[in-house]
């Protein structure tokens, strides 16, 4: 007799229990393609980042001192936009004007 009742199956209950590994197997394929789809949305949002810089523009030691005013201008300006528009990397018209800003340095 077993001290708990509801604990000793017996023999034949105990191997007669199911489990469902299809569903957990399931799950788990589910799983793995949305870890890799985030991870190609992630790689895609780097590039398409740094895709947006364009680099090749000259300059000498003397527009220095300006250039250096006018970029941590439009890099506060393009903080202040990012931080105000959190969806910006998702709506079209938000990346132009990221984008727009951008290539102004």
């Amino acid at each position: 007799m077993a001290l708990f009742k509801g604990i000793d199956f017996g023999l034949r209950q105990g191997l007669g229990v199911r489990i469902d590994t299809s569903k957990d197997i399931d799950n788990l394929h589910k799983n793995e393609l949305l870890d890799r789809q985030n991870r190609i949305d992630a790689e895609t949002k780097t590039k398409l980042f740094s895709d947006d810089l364009k680099f090749g523009k000259a300059a000498n030691a003397w527009d220095h001192t300006v250039l250096k005013k006018l970029t941590g201008e439009t890099i506060t300006e393009l903080g202040n936009y990012m931080t105000a528009n959190p969806n910006w990397d998702r709506d079209p018209l938000q990346r132009g004007v990221v984008a727009k800003m951008k290539n102004g340095l």
